[in-house]
């Protein structure tokens, strides 16, 4: 389902990656989902190349096939190729009529937009056909607007565009800071990057202009229509404004497939002004697909107010009990004010011949930037102490909470063996070895379970896993192999949370500086500790014990009295834990010297265990015994003749050999 809606997306209105996560976060149009009594057949949907057009850029078509019955999820597609049967049998004759480009004597060509008559009444179709073909309506238009995601008012956004000119300036803030301004010369394309080290531009493509173009409306049954393999075909006009975020405002189509295309969930309220301007105000319901339940569409109230004579989008909003879930509200707007748009235009063009590096410059002082920064940590990290912690010292909740998070502070090179009972198959134990040197970046990993036995190297360039079940080995890129940085203790200044502002806690995490994937669980729990012991109220210290000789801290808590939590991103996840896992309350026995977790356990509300965590050996800075480890490891698993793997294959019991004929030494 995710995969085909990604895609519709990136047909629709051409998204680029950057909005791509927040249109998927949107999902789709799912109004005819719950109409499951449809007799019609599933059809698979698609962006097709015009064949037919005398000139196909008239209308951005891209080809994308997609799976029918997750389509018939996503647009009720049954209900829709009916309706456009219909049309197609009976065409509708838009109201304006054709915007055309008039060639003069001298060759020079000039567009005649058209005009609306702002106080002739106008049909729900009216709207959609002035919205999916803005472009016939203006020559400049200058907008800002604020763009609303996830709950939060996401970024402020401005763009000056004249369509005759083919010259554009739009800048975006986002809600931390980062801004994003492209600019089109007429000519080309160029985004501009300000980086907090060095801004620099690059070169993203050639202007559209609507004077090289065919400017064929795309009319109410030519929007989507059906080829003869059944396939539905929806259009998407050129951006003549070459401003890639006029696709929520200035350029509404993906918003008429996404909310207005099923006309059946939405009815016009009456006309308004907005901004001086005459307007048409609608309201309905918006079908979206949530992370709670994939399958079944959510219904939301949908609130929207589209121009009258340009159909532009003025106001959207979908919404719920805890407020605007997604929505895009313009603050300004001028049109057909060349005076003012192409001031701007030139005046960005002009503020931005300076200051700004070449891209390949920009990556090549990024290099030399990293090279030294690495030079850096090497030298400081060659004569590193660790943190020497008082064994006598009595913890206090902040104490533990820290240590659990920073336990690389703590220690230089360690090796350590656990147990592992999951919550989906607490029967089938995990045994986990890890050898570890923070110093040189190499380790050695060993996971074996009841058919599994999988190996990690870190060599300090690059990271494999070798699992000799399939004879398959998986490379990963060198990127992932982490080097720990001299700076990164402002983690601990800032905590472990640095804001909501985005609808969720971000969370400061150190990197897996231990180059092995399943260190979180006891090397750095830094996630056990966010989870359990963010609010303290919900735990307790019980004491302090020994455990394989070494002195530690016991705690407990609960996790089933968290009504009261402002953290609500934590919330959902004890939320998860309760309820799809039965947990009602923890145990935890953390080494008072490094913050490791040397027991976790976790159980439901009869006590009985259902997860479990057991370091059943820890070896601290004795780099003997780690070094030989790791050199043992990367010696007998460049030894092997293994095929390489694809992706997660070697998880798929069907891919196996019995653990006997793999010929490995067992776990310590």
């Amino acid at each position: 389902m995710k995969k085909s809606t990604e895609t519709l997306f990136n047909a629709i209105g051409g998204l680029n990656d950057e909005l791509l996560d927040s249109a998927i976060e949107r999902s789709a149009l799912a109004s005819e989902a719950a109409r499951e009594e449809t007799a019609e057949p599933a059809v698979s949907l698609h962006f097709a190349a015009e064949t037919s057009a005398p000139r196909p850029r008239s209308k951005k078509l891209l080809r994308i096939g997609l799976i029918a019955a997750a389509l018939t999820l996503v647009l009720g597609i049954g209900v829709i190729a009916e309706q456009i049967r219909k049309g197609l049998a009976e065409r509708i004759i838009p109201v304006d009529k054709e915007a055309t480009v008039i060639v003069n004597e001298d060759g020079t060509r000039v567009f005649k937009k058209l005009v609306v008559d702002e106080n002739a009444p106008v049909t729900k179709e009216d709207l959609i056909d002035r919205a999916l073909n803005t472009a016939d309506y203006y020559d400049t238009i200058s907008v800002l607007f604020e763009r609303y995601r996830g709950g939060i008012h996401y970024s402020t956004i401005s763009i000056d565009a004249d369509l005759n000119t083919a010259k554009s300036y739009q800048k975006a803030v986002d809600y931390d800071g980062r801004v994003h301004e492209s600019i089109s010369d007429g000519e080309t394309v160029t985004d501009y990057v300000n980086s907090n080290d060095y801004s620099y531009y690059r070169v993203t493509g050639t202007a559209v202009n609507r004077l090289d173009e065919d400017v064929t409306k795309i009319n109410s049954t030519e929007r989507i229509s059906i080829d003869e393999y059944g396939n539905l075909i929806p259009l998407t006009r050129e951006e003549f404004t070459n401003a890639s975020y006029a696709l929520f405002c200035i350029n509404p189509a993906r918003e008429v497939f996404l909310y207005l295309n099923d006309s059946e969930n939405w009815e016009i309220t009456g006309e308004t002004e907005y901004l001086g301007r005459k307007a048409v105000s609608a309201s309905g319901t918006a079908y979206l697909f949530t992370n709670e339940d994939p399958n079944e569409p959510a219904a939301y109230q949908l609130d929207f107010c589209i121009d009258k004579c340009t159909g532009m989008l003025l106001k959207l909003t979908v919404s719920n009990e805890d407020g605007i879930i997604d929505g895009v509200i313009v603050k300004e707007f001028a049109i057909d004010q060349p005076e003012l748009t192409d001031a701007r235009i030139e005046e960005a063009i002009e503020i931005h011949k300076e200051g700004y590096l070449t891209e390949s410059e920009y990556q090549q002082r990024k290099k030399e930037e990293e090279a030294k920064r690495a030079a850096e940590n090497e030298e400081f990290f060659a004569n590193y102490v660790p943190i020497a912690a008082d064994p006598d010292e009595t913890l206090t909740k902040d104490a533990i909470y820290e240590r659990m998070r920073s336990t690389y502070d703590y220690f230089s090179c360690l090796s350590i063996q656990y147990s592992l009972r999951g919550f989906d198959d607490f029967d089938n134990e995990e045994q986990i070895s890890i050898d570890t040197d923070l110093r040189t970046a190499k380790a050695y990993q060993v996971r074996r379970a009841e058919g599994i036995y999988l190996e990690d190297i870190s060599n300090s360039r690059l990271m494999t896993t070798y699992n000799s079940e399939t004879q398959q080995y998986i490379h990963i890129t060198c990127d992932n192999v982490q080097k720990r940085e001299k700076d990164l203790s402002k983690l601990l200044e800032e905590g472990p949370l640095s804001d909501y502002s985005l609808g969720y806690w971000k969370y400061n995490f150190y990197p897996n500086y231990a180059n092995a994937s399943l260190a979180n669980d006891a090397v750095i729990p830094q996630g056990y500790a966010l989870i359990f012991l963010t609010d303290q109220a919900l735990w307790e210290i019980d004491g302090e014990c020994e455990y394989l000789g070494r002195k530690c801290v016991e705690l407990s808590g609960a996790v089933s009295d968290y009504e009261e939590m402002e953290n609500r991103d934590l919330l959902k996840y004890l939320d998860v834990l309760a309820q799809d896992y039965g947990v009602r309350e923890f145990r935890m026995v953390i080494d008072k010297l490094s913050g490791i977790l040397m027991q976790f356990e976790c159980r439901d509300e009869t006590g009985e265990l259902i997860r479990e965590t057991k370091v059943t050996e820890l070896l601290v800075d004795q780099p003997e015994i780690t070094e030989a480890r790791i050199e043992a490891g990367i010696e007998r698993t460049s030894a092997y003749q293994y095929k390489k793997g694809q992706g997660n294959s070697f998880l798929k019991k069907g891919n196996r050999i019995p653990l006997e004929k793999c010929n490995l030494p067992e776990i310590r």
